[in-house]
């Protein structure tokens, strides 16, 4: 997005920012999508990237999900949990039903995309959901 002016919009799925992007930011539609525990308090790069980003932005962060929600493990870790021992899915993957959290981030990011490339306009970004109270925008 930050290279290549055809993208209209962009997402980021609790991952770090690399390269000129962490400090130049973008000047068109970004999605932050947070697990618990990534902030820009903690991660120096969303911050950043955060301030100097000149266009749309909304930051939504899922309560119960760790950085690998938003990865297929989400899905396959609890299966594994009943064949493996020790599979450590609480601190993988969080505490939320991963049917539930697959759901938002689905919902989250049509919206986004939908508004953005399809001009959609979606209540998900006007305040809290009813629909995913998990689910809370960040400043």
């Amino acid at each position: 997005m930050h290279d290549d002016g055809r993208v209209d919009a962009g997402a980021n799925l609790d991952g770090i920012m690399l390269g000129q992007v962490a400090r130049s930011g973008v000047t068109k539609p970004f999605l932050q999508v947070a697990g618990q525990t990534t902030t820009r308090a903690s991660e120096p790069t969303w911050k950043s990237f955060w301030q100097a980003s000149t266009g749309w932005k909304r930051e939504v962060r899922f309560t119960g999900v760790q950085h690998f929600s938003f990865f297929d493990l989400q899905a396959i870790f609890p299966q594994l949990a009943g064949k493996l021992p020790n599979v450590p899915v609480t601190d993988m993957i969080g505490t939320i039903d991963p049917a539930r959290s697959i759901a938002a981030q689905r919902a989250y990011l049509t919206a986004f995309f939908d508004q953005w490339l399809r001009g959609r306009h979606s209540p998900l970004f006007d305040g809290p959901s009813q629909a995913y109270p998990e689910v809370k925008l960040i400043p």
